[in-house]
């Protein structure tokens, strides 16, 4: 499975459950740095897939998927904290922290949370 799309339209074609239901957003702008990228965050219940789609610099667009969990309570329990950390210098760094023990590959291959 890609975890990363050239456009959100080819993120969603990738999978026809991605276009099911609403997404949860946890906003933009997410900071890589001072002066990198900067991101839109959100989940899809529907697929447990937690996403950041490219705002800026050029090209934006791009979407990179970041984790998969199913659980929107457990999501909400790692991502503890997300809206003061949003937008704060490299930002980014903090939520790929967070997120680090649901790997996309790993939960969709069943393997269990690191402690």
């Amino acid at each position: 499975m890609p975890l990363v799309f050239a456009t959100l339209r080819d993120f969603r074609a990738a999978s026809p459950a991605r276009e099911r239901g609403p997404e949860r957003d946890y906003g933009a702008p997410w900071l890589t740095g001072r002066f990198g990228p900067a991101y839109r965050v959100a989940w899809l219940p529907a697929t447990g897939e937690l996403f950041a789609v490219r705002l800026r610099p050029e090209p934006a667009g791009g979407v990179e998927l970041l984790a998969h969990v199913p659980d929107g309570a457990l999501l909400e329990e790692m991502l503890r904290g997300w809206r003061e950390a949003r937008g704060t210098f490299d930002s980014m760094r903090w939520l790929r922290a967070r997120i680090a023990r649901a790997h996309p590959l790993k939960r969709r291959h069943g393997w269990a949370l690191a402690a």
